[in-house]
């Protein structure tokens, strides 16, 4: 490919010479758009501010700017969410308004949601508290005619050219021609003075990188790889390349990709549709010396030389890479605990001050991924220190439970149980709301190694209403009744300890029948929900499972067990849970579309899943309804009997009535409470459908031949929790989604049968009846 390059007063007489002869031919403009973009770099990243608006909202917001990414827009859930434009898998255009242009994306990409928020949240100042919500990158900016002009806080975006033979006849000192016929936009280079390579125009990164397989083939393993020229300019005298592996190619040999740290000292002008960039010198200082030097040092894989550089430029903008890198020396080494407690300080001494203990967090993460605790006790005490001048209050409370955690696994109890009081008294839902939950789990452990067993309690019992604590609190909680003696554990006994920590209904009334309009009919209250449901509003989380667990309870408690019969059905719809099953994905798909509902007889009547403050409405509507459905007469009978029998669940069921092939008899195993608590905030569920006792999902057809049809069943529970396993694996592996196995056991003495009868066509319930397991004799 060739290129050539050409100077400003070059570019000048040339331009001069052909106006006269191609006047005449040059198109006419088509209307022209420009965007003068304020941008800045913020933590070595450019970000540019724009505004986010769809048919449904607008909002303000930072965007990552990378030009060597391959992306199109890149958008947080959050923002997404906000925004409504993804809907059931449909999308709807989003709008990047800059001042002078706006850009209209048809489907936003996912972007990095950790880095996102990690981004926002330490450098929210620089920010003016404005969240980075995205990433817009070169499969976006491709379409643009884009200038770099970082020097006066400037990217301008432009509509593209057009097409023209002509030289360009911009403000540029410099044109030199590229290739840009990629996503990325290639400048001519030569290596030494005889190789010919291409560097592309980047930006995601600040540093400029070359590639490390070049260096080793020159033997310079830091990257001082020689006269990098380019366009006139030396590119080894403006920027200190970094050696990395490089992921793009190119025909005419990669070099490597210029950073940020080239775009300050430049101002840029790219026209990709002529493939021509200019570029004027904006910016000349002093070459960073030091900055060379620390990508050789680093290049040796060796402490002393990187020691020796951190010491000399303590103030460096590399000095917080480069202590990193020191301790990931000294971990990879195996280095012993001084050397380690050294390198350690060296970190902390680098952060911002007003950042160092939310910085030790990670610190902290990265050593205990390496099994080394008492280095991250060193790491934390560290950031404590720092942590009232901290940007972020949580983060020293969020150490102290680290502490607390790695103290108690090493038998330092006293130290452990110090830390962890420190982080109970700061902590609140607000700011730790997951590491309140652990702290209470870890000072129940702590008590009841120290035999305070009714302490343990209470902070175990505080540690199960949490999803983020909750199955090892019930795992701790089982342990500790055992310990204690007395009752034996059960959902009953966790109900009544929680009582007052979740919310909870009762019906002020019971049922009275009508003597003059009651019926022989049992009707059938179905509830499709899932324990994680709920929704992220700002920074609040609200839930919605607890809301149609306080209806459960409320229509249980007035209607009798003999008129209205209770089933829940947990489907997978946030997420799978232990408590998922065939049966419950058939009935949510069936019954709620894959939702949550409650049905009365097979008719949806209100939305399962609620707010708890919306739980009354939900109670007295479904109540009128019920009450009413009961006065409306059955033509059949249903009677039931269930027993174990060693490890299965036998019985049988008779049906008296009239007999089509489209009624069916279904046959249903039940657990009057489970325990799962999730992020819906409900700990306790209660009427759980577990499987079939039937062959098939529909149940059993009833004989139109006769007048009574009985149906015998026998089912082992080892081979029903076997079947359930094995549905959560399959589901795990097709949807991508984890669910814990907690509760998939089932307790022998809380078995319902559940029998109705189903028109399969309308979908409609006839009947329905109810039996206990009966466990005489087990």
């Amino acid at each position: 490919m060739m290129f050539h390059a050409l100077s400003r007063s070059a570019l000048a007489l040339y331009t001069v010479a052909l106006l006269g002869t191609a006047a005449s031919s040059m198109p006419a403009q088509a209307a022209h758009k420009e965007a003068r973009v304020r941008a800045k770099v913020v933590a070595n990243r450019i970000v540019v501010r724009c505004q986010l608006t769809s048919k449904a909202a607008t909002m303000p917001a930072y965007l990552f700017l990378s030009y060597d990414r391959l992306c199109g827009l890149e958008l947080h859930n959050q923002a997404t969410n906000a925004l409504d434009i993804e809907k059931d898998g449909r999308f709807t255009p989003v709008t990047l308004g800059f001042p002078g242009i706006d850009i209209e994306v048809p489907r936003r990409e996912h972007g990095d949601e950790d880095e996102l928020n990690e981004f926002t949240k330490l450098y929210s100042p620089d920010l003016e508290e404005i969240g980075v919500l995205g990433s817009i990158g070169a499969n976006l900016l491709k379409d643009y005619y884009v200038t770099f002009d970082l020097a006066h806080g400037l990217i301008k975006i432009a509509t593209p050219k057009e097409e023209t033979d002509l030289e360009p006849d911009g403000p540029e000192e410099i044109y030199t021609r590229v290739d840009a016929t990629s996503k990325l936009v290639w400048l001519p280079v030569k290596l030494r003075g005889e190789h010919r390579r291409v560097v592309g125009i980047g930006g995601h990164q600040y540093d400029s990188v070359i590639d490390e397989l070049l260096c080793e083939e020159f033997g310079q393993y830091g990257g001082n790889i020689g006269t990098v020229e380019m366009a006139g300019f030396d590119l080894n005298k403006i920027v200190p390349w970094r050696p990395e592996e490089l992921p793009y190619a190119h025909e005419d040999g990669a070099l490597g990709i210029l950073g940020i740290n080239f775009l300050e000292n430049f101002r840029v002008e790219i026209d990709r549709v002529n493939g021509w960039v200019g570029l004027t010198r904006t910016k000349e200082g002093a070459f960073p010396v030091e900055e060379r030097a620390f990508f050789e040092a680093r290049a040796t894989e060796e402490v002393a030389p990187l020691h020796a550089w951190l010491k000399a430029n303590q103030k460096s903008r590399l000095a917080p890479t480069a202590a990193s890198s020191l301790l990931v020396l000294h971990m990879d080494h195996g280095s012993p605990l001084a050397q380690l407690t050294d390198a350690i300080g060296w970190v902390d001494q680098t952060q911002h001050p007003n950042l160092r203990a939310t910085k030790a967090i990670d610190t902290m993460r990265i050593l205990m991924q390496a099994r080394l605790g008492d280095a991250a006790v060193v790491a934390g005490r560290h950031g404590i220190k720092g942590g009232r001048a901290d940007r972020y209050p949580g983060s020293v409370h969020r150490l102290h439970v680290r502490l607390g955690e790695i103290l108690l696994a090493a038998n330092r109890n006293r130290e452990a149980w110090e830390h962890l009081m420190a982080a109970a008294f700061g902590l609140h839902e607000a700011i730790g709301a997951a590491d309140q939950a652990k702290v209470n789990l870890l000072l129940g452990e702590y008590y009841e190694r120290d035999k305070r067993y009714k302490r343990a309690m209470s902070r175990y019992v505080q540690a199960v209403v949490t999803p983020e604590a909750g199955e090892r609190a019930i795992a701790a909680l089982t342990r500790l009744q055992h310990t204690m003696g007395g009752e034996v554990f059960s959902w009953q006994l966790v109900d009544r300890l929680i009582s007052g920590k979740v919310r909870s209904m009762t019906a002020p009334t019971k049922f009275v029948a009508d003597p003059n309009a009651d019926t022989s009919r049992t009707v059938l209250i179905e509830h499709v929900t899932n324990p994680h449901i709920g929704r992220k509003r700002g920074e609040t989380w609200r839930a919605w499972t607890e809301g149609g667990s306080m209806v459960f309870q409320g229509l249980q408690t007035h209607f009798p067990r003999e008129r209205v019969v209770m089933l829940g059905y947990h489907g997978v719809a946030p997420r799978p849970v232990g408590i998922s099953n065939a049966l419950s994905v058939r009935a949510a798909n069936r019954l709620a579309r894959g939702r949550w509902a409650f049905c009365v007889d097979g008719h949806r009547i209100v939305n399962g899943a609620m707010e708890y403050h919306q739980a009354d409405q939900g109670y007295d509507i479904l109540k009128k309804f019920v009450t009413r459905t009961l006065g409306a007469p059955s033509d059949y009978k249903i009677q039931v009997e269930a027993q174990l029998s060693g490890d299965r669940v036998v019985g049988s069921t008779s049906v008296h009535g009239p007999h089509t092939d489209d009624v069916h008899v279904e046959v249903i195993l039940a657990e009057k409470g489970v325990l799962y608590p999730g992020l819906g905030a409900t700990v306790v569920h209660r009427m759980v459908a577990r499987a079939p006792l039937t062959d098939s999902l529909d149940g059993v057809a009833l004989d139109p031949a006769k007048e009574m049809t009985k149906v015998a069943f026998g089912r082992s529970l080892a081979a029903i929790e076997k079947a359930n396993r094995k549905f959560l694996d399959e589901y795990e592996e097709k949807a991508r989604s984890i669910a814990t196995r907690l509760s998939v056991g089932m307790a022998r003495d809380q078995l319902v049968v559940i029998v109705c009868l189903r028109d399969q066509g309308t979908g409609d319930v006839l009947q329905a009846a109810q039996a206990d397991v009966s466990t005489t004799g087990n």
